[in-house]
């Protein structure tokens, strides 16, 4: 396993392996700023297995407004201090081996968030399916990589017909 510390870009461009699971841990003392210009830069990537890399931010103290706020940003996974070693290797295997929906949006891709904070969300309700999105059913293996399982691409009735923009 390799690890490396990266402050740029650019460095995160040499230090990404292609065909292999890269997880990026990110610091809160980073600025929210930085933080979601680095998550857009590697969910926008060109190759999936570094696009549906795992994005973990690692928070000391975290208030409820500050835990949306990260989650909106996309990140797969915040794990708090204090934490044992053993409960940090779990929470990192879990997002092996298994099938994790994310959603892409005009405004929002990662993993889905949609019942983190109750049933029905604001955002649910702000979109009901007015406003085209995809879901991307991915699957991370050690061995093959990132694997898109399954697409849907969601369109509504205005969007696809009229090519009208929803309220």
């Amino acid at each position: 396993m390799r690890t490396f510390c990266v402050n740029d870009f650019e460095s995160l461009e040499q230090a990404i392996s292609r065909h292999h699971i890269n997880y990026c841990f990110f610091s809160q003392s980073s600025q929210v700023v930085q933080i979601h210009a680095a998550i857009n830069a590697i969910r926008t990537y060109k190759d999936d297995d570094v696009r549906f890399s795992p994005i973990i931010l690692m928070a000391k103290e975290i208030s409820k407004e500050e835990l949306r706020q990260y989650i909106g940003i996309g990140f797969d996974d915040i794990v708090q201090f204090p934490c044992t070693f053993d409960m940090l290797r779990t929470r990192a295997k879990r997002q092996l081996n298994n099938v994790i929906k994310y959603y892409e949006t005009a405004d929002y891709f990662g993993p889905d968030r949609r019942n983190f904070f109750g049933s029905q969300t604001q955002q649910h309700e702000k979109r009901n399916g007015l406003a085209p999105y995809k879901c991307l059913s991915v699957r991370r293996d050690v061995f093959k990589g990132v694997e898109v399982v399954d697409v849907f691409d969601h369109k509504p009735p205005a969007f696809a017909q009229d090519g009208l923009k929803a309220i």
